[in-house]
């Protein structure tokens, strides 16, 4: 199950468990009708098992219910993270630039 802190009016922190033992973390800030899911942590002892979706569900929930027409994240290319952002529903947008000498 997760739960979440209350820190501000912009931020929450977000924790999962398993048996009453601490497993995930995540965090949403909010501004101006934007929410950002900052980052998110598994134990890898708990990993593949639903929690980083759990974590971006539940936050999006939260910033939509708060007023947000917005919700985005950050993330680099084929990694987990982005797999399950767009499983659960967002679309990747890069914009990288490279400079070679």
């Amino acid at each position: 199950h997760l739960e979440y802190n209350l820190i501000s009016d912009q931020l929450f922190n977000y924790n999962g468990y398993e048996k009453n033992i601490p497993a995930s973390t995540s965090t949403l800030f909010l501004e101006n009708k934007i929410g950002y899911l900052a980052w998110a942590f598994t134990n890898p002892d708990y990993r593949k098992r639903g929690h980083q979706s759990a974590h971006i569900k539940q936050r999006v929930h939260d910033a939509v219910s708060k007023g947000c027409d917005c919700v985005f994240s950050v993330t680099d290319f084929n990694i987990t993270s982005g797999i399950n952002l767009q499983k659960c529903g967002f679309s990747l947008a890069y914009n990288y630039i490279f400079m070679a000498k």
